[in-house]
């Protein structure tokens, strides 16, 4: 059962109209314009709005509280005649539809009925774009052209890196659009070229094939030229009559349009997808997604992923996009065995194409050094064993190697590592005493057997109490 507001400042109005509703099968909630009607609204979350307007008793100002909290649900306003201009400016910015008094009221819940339904099916295909496209803020501006093409039938350009999901993005239009049942026919673009100019034969026959469904032309490439992509989206919007054609040229038509002085404006829906680089946001979700479906098909028992694991996927720069972070989970899937998805599952991953924000180039080699070095300094620490072959090895003195250490947080094996304060104190003293008598209390060589720096080893004799140190 539908939920409809009723608001006026004529209560006979509201009673009238409520009993209307009511023996239509809506629930109705009644509110007085000049009785806070948005406390009514947000209390109630209705599917639809009808509001009786009268311009002296703020009906305005709850329309545009209204708007502020949901763009979609459906309002109807009922004017005087002297009010039809207000209300036909209002029209597909704030309110969905106008009547005139007096209403019709067969009419009015033919519209009422139509509105919510639109609503529904947008709330519909807003949540299924969202779960097949991610939800961030980078994706939402695509995600309403997308939801513009559906509601519609003009061509379309959907353009973006490679793997950002083209085709994918074509097929939801298609199928969240009235011509869903009818074929969806996907046809390279080299077979749409003929001389650079004009539409072939086969792709006429196609065309015919495909009456009230869907045209994909894919594999529009940068070579293409500005001539040659302005006379073919010239050509296709012309054709397309009972079918909806989807492009994938590689830059935006616009561009092309001011190129070539071609007169391509108001024929195609430009929707520019961006790269995954750029809405890290969206990568945990997909993810989640992918190892859902993925487990499914290929009969796996995983289920979630480590923390390092999203680590590695956050910091790495997807050159191949959604395409390449799903046939990522797809081999992580294959090669393990557990119920989590870890860190060494994507170990095939290269180090080197690791996310690099945008910076001056400066800043970029400081940071790649960064990064080398602290890659070298674990790795020698590992083959050595301990800090003072590590640091011969790497040609740097003990204490350097030390701040190296405390700059990239680096940890290495540590017997005097803290652990609870009160139980570990013990058990730091027997591991700090034994050096100290064998290095006859020379803190240097001490330090260097027990791995950690001078300075620490100093603070750990005064804190654990060993013994003066002359």
């Amino acid at each position: 059962m539908y939920k409809v507001l009723l608001i006026s400042s004529d209560y006979s109005t509201l009673i009238a109209l409520k009993s209307f509703m009511e023996s239509n099968s809506y629930s109705v909630m009644e509110a007085l314009s000049n009785t806070s009607p948005f406390d009514s609204f947000k209390r109630y979350l209705p599917d639809a709005v009808i509001l009786d307007l009268i311009l002296s008793d703020g009906c305005f100002e709850a329309l545009r509280q209204i708007r502020q909290v949901s763009r979609g649900v459906p309002v109807i306003l009922l004017v005087n005649y002297s009010d039809e201009n207000i209300a036909a400016n209002s029209m597909n910015k704030e309110t969905y539809d106008y009547f005139v008094k007096p209403v019709d009221i067969d009419r009015l819940l033919f519209v009422l009925n139509r509105g919510i339904a639109l609503n529904k099916t947008k709330q519909s295909v807003n949540a299924m774009l969202r779960w097949h496209l991610g939800n961030s803020d980078a994706m939402q501006e695509a995600i309403g052209k997308i939801e513009e093409a559906v509601g519609c039938s003009y061509a379309v350009n959907v353009h973006g890196e490679d793997g950002t999901g083209k085709s994918q993005v074509a097929r939801l239009i298609h199928n969240c659009s009235a011509g869903a049942e009818a074929p969806f026919i996907v046809v390279d673009a080299k077979a749409v070229l003929k001389e650079n100019t004009a539409m072939s034969a086969r792709v006429n026959k196609l065309f015919r094939q495909a009456i009230g469904g869907t045209i994909y032309l894919r594999g529009l490439h940068n070579n293409i030229s500005p001539a040659a992509a302005a006379s073919l989206a010239s050509a296709a919007a012309d054709m397309q009559q009972d079918v909806r054609i989807i492009a994938s040229f590689p830059v935006n038509l616009r561009d092309i349009e001011r190129q070539t002085k071609a007169s391509l404006y108001g024929k195609w829906i430009e929707i520019s997808l961006p790269p995954l680089a750029q809405r890290i946001e969206d990568i945990e979700f997909l993810t989640s997604r992918f190892i859902a479906e993925l487990s499914d098909e290929l009969n796996s028992g995983v289920r979630g992923i480590t923390n390092d694991a999203k680590k590695i996927l956050l910091n790495y720069r997807w050159p191949g996009n959604v395409r390449e972070l799903k046939t990522a989970v797809r081999r992580a899937v294959t090669d393990s065995d557990g119920v989590l998805l870890r860190g060494e599952h994507f170990s095939f991953l290269q180090p080197d194409k690791l996310s690099i924000p945008l910076m001056s180039l400066k800043k970029v080699k400081a940071r790649a050094v960064q990064e080398i070095e602290r890659a070298a300094i674990i790795k020698t620490l590992q083959q050595e064993g301990c800090r003072a072959a590590a640091a011969s090895k790497l040609n740097i003195s003990r204490k350097t190697l030390w701040k190296k250490m405390k700059e990239y947080d680096i940890e290495h094996g540590n017997p005097l590592k803290k652990e609870k304060p009160k139980a570990a104190k013990g058990k730091q003293r027997m591991a700090a005493s034994e050096p100290l008598e064998s290095a006859a209390w020379g803190q240097t060589l001490a330090a260097d057997v027990l791995d950690i720096g001078e300075e620490t080893l100093l603070e750990k004799i005064e804190d654990i109490d060993i013994g003066d140190l002359e």
